[in-house]
Parts: structure tokens; sequence; C-alpha cells
């Protein structure tokens, strides 16, 4: 198995890795960097910037999630 990576192991397929792996990488510091705690404070964060899914209950404070039933 290792020798059969070793013919597919290029500096193309290397680099194309390395790229693929900074951009995807950096992606996410870009789009917090553009979210600020001024943005927060105005309280212009809306639903539409929140992805589905990516919050939990301990990001809400007591009380504010009803409870289900």
């Amino acid at each position: 198995m290792l020798s059969r990576l070793r013919l597919h192991l290029t500096y193309a397929n290397v680099v194309a890795t390395l790229a693929l792996l900074f951009a995807v990488s950096t992606g996410g510091a870009y789009a917090a960097s553009k979210i600020r705690g001024k943005d927060i404070a105005r309280n212009t964060i809306t639903s539409a910037n929140v992805k589905n899914g990516t919050l939990a209950r301990s990001d809400f404070k007591r009380g504010v999630l009803p409870t289900g039933g």
C-alpha cells in the first residue's frame, strides 16, 4: 500500500493538497474576523447570520429557551 501511495505522491499532488488545506483552514478565520464585538453589542447578528445546528443549549442564558413538552 505504501508503494502505491508513493506512485501518486508527486510534487503537484502535495502542493495541491497543501493549498486545499490552507484555503479550508483560513476560511473560518476570515469569516470570524468579519464579526466584531460592536456588531454583537448592537444586535446586528440575526438568525440569517447563524448556520442551523451550530448553537447549543449552553450558548443561551437560563430561561431563554422554552422547555420541551
